[in-house]
């Protein structure tokens, strides 16, 4: 591949969104748009990135300014593997039709919050070598079941994102309300677990648990963070696969190209058990490719600051048990339903959950935990079961959409009551 020590190009970026939400019998309708052009330059291992709301008359004179800030280094970027073209993928919905789906969940979770979220973006990027474009269209559904007894307060949330137009989300809305009714009634009955039972258990992360749990593999696996996982480590004894899609179907990360213009790519990152790749921008890339080793770009995510290497839609691939199988077959142990949030501290993953089960070889019964920790590397090895089905769960890294495609699986880990 060709290296370059300087390159520029001109970035564009519209948005258009309507938000309808229901919350406790009130009702609110908004819309916005917005439209930024940028500009971006790279010299010598150092970016320069400038950019106006609307009209970009001012973008000379923050450029000019910005230069006078002192820069150094030195690197460079890899050149080549362009899109080139323009693309449209979904369809944006009336106000009237998503009022109907808002009014519709609202009916059927009782009481609680409704939001609905159209969202409609266009994604230019010129320069040198190539002008492409991507319109696209997400739709955000978001539920939050809740009651309050006077005496008991709870609360079950279910969420999805994805591109498409708002037909695709009728197929789903009931079982996003089934799944936080159930969240709702297990929290309202769920008994504390004692301070004893505080300690190492066997974990049945739900898929959105054992998304959020990949989501964080997934930071030690960018080729632009220092510490990251070198290519050839083994983190699993058993045959885990795990690679970047950003053309998974429906997906609300689904994209042709990443924001520096390199036309998107499948990458395989984890293939039995081992470390075969990184995630990469050109820089990262260029880097790796100066140290010997083969790396494409493809999968940096910024159009007004310096590209960050992140993915797109994570596939983790499942494995052959079946759920009802997966629970008959732990003798003792937690299902965690959900999650309130995660986040990676070191090399330890620490999960709190947003309702989880106590498990028999049957479900016996809801249970309230503070948090789970999962050393990752540890816990990774101590994977033994993984379902054949897999679920969608959708989050916001640095500002950027990011997806993960994860079975249920059963590991190990750290519980706090």
């Amino acid at each position: 591949m060709q290296l370059a020590r300087s390159y520029s190009d001109k970035v564009y970026y519209n948005e258009n969104v309507i938000e309808v939400a229901w919350r406790r019998g009130s009702v609110e309708v908004n819309t916005a748009s917005s439209s930024v052009e940028g500009r971006r330059f790279y010299s010598d291992g150092s970016w320069v990135v400038v950019s106006v709301q609307g009209v970009g008359e001012n973008l000379e004179r923050l450029e000019k300014s910005l230069v006078k800030i002192k820069r150094g280094g030195k690197g460079f970027l890899v050149l080549g593997d362009y899109c080139s073209g323009s693309w449209r993928t979904g369809s944006m919905s009336d106000i009237d039709s998503i009022v109907e789906l808002v009014d519709y969940i609202a009916k059927n979770i009782g009481g609680g919050e409704v939001i609905v979220l159209a969202e409609n973006t266009v994604r230019e990027i010129v320069n040198d070598y190539t002008r492409c474009r991507e319109e696209k269209t997400v739709y955000e559904i978001e539920v939050y079941a809740e009651k309050h007894d006077g005496i008991h307060y709870a609360i079950g949330s279910a969420g999805v994102a994805f591109t498409g137009s708002l037909k695709d989300a009728w197929r789903i809305v009931d079982e996003l309300v089934e799944e936080a009714l159930r969240k709702l009634k297990a929290n309202l009955n769920a008994q504390k677990l004692s301070v004893l039972d505080s300690g190492k258990w066997t974990l049945i992360l739900g898929y959105e648990a054992s998304g959020a749990f990949f989501h964080e593999l997934a930071h030690l696996l960018e080729g632009d963070q220092p510490g990251s996982l070198p290519v050839g480590t083994r983190i699993s004894t058993t045959s885990i696969t795990v690679y970047d899609d950003p053309y998974y179907p429906w997906s609300p990360t689904r994209r042709m190209f990443d924001d520096e213009a390199v036309e998107s790519v499948r990458k395989p990152l984890v293939e039995d058990g081992e470390i075969v790749d990184h995630l990469h921008t050109r820089e990262s890339a260029a880097k790796t490719i100066l140290d010997g080793r083969e790396a494409r770009p493809g999968q940096a995510r910024g159009l007004f600051h310096k590209p960050k290497a992140m993915h797109s839609t994570l596939v983790v691939a499942g494995g052959d048990w079946r759920v009802r199988e997966l629970v008959e077959e732990t003798r003792k142990g937690l299902l965690i339903d959900g999650i309130i949030r995660a986040e990676l501290r070191g090399q330890t993953v620490t999960i709190y959950p947003e309702a989880a089960w106590l498990v028999e070889k049957e479900i016996e019964k809801p249970v309230k935990l503070r948090l789970i920790r999962l050393p990752l590397l540890k816990a990774l090895i101590t994977i033994d079961a993984m379902t054949r089905t897999s679920r969608l769960r959708h989050s916001f890294e640095k500002g950027h959409r990011v997806a993960e495609i994860a079975p249920m699986i059963r590991l190990q880990g750290v519980v706090e009551a």
